[in-house]
């Protein structure tokens, strides 16, 4: 891997916060053979150092297409889901006493 992709990566994952993620080193084509590249290996290693999981294929479970304009997330994002009308209907918290 080329030392300017690994200082890279080593200075975004410096900045990383603690939360959930995921590295994907989708590599090309007879990725997930047993014999493992480098690079995978390098990968698997930073998503490790970073508490993210690894993967080195997309998941099968993922069926769903994004939307290919701006138009279509725009609408998705004017839908009020069952979850946002409960959030949005929600008492405010009482106020905290000194």
């Amino acid at each position: 891997m080329p030392v300017g992709i690994k200082t890279w990566i080593e200075s975004w994952l410096a900045c990383r916060d603690e939360r959930e993620g995921i590295l994907a080193g989708l590599l090309g084509a007879g990725v997930g053979c047993a014999l493992e590249v480098p690079q995978q290996l390098y990968l698997r290693q930073v998503a490790h150092r970073a508490g993210m999981d690894y993967l080195t294929q997309v998941p099968q479970s993922i069926s769903r297409c994004l939307a290919e304009s701006a138009e279509a997330y725009n609408v998705r994002a004017a839908q009020v889901t069952r979850v946002l009308d409960e959030i949005l209907h929600q008492s405010p918290p009482a106020p905290l006493m000194n």
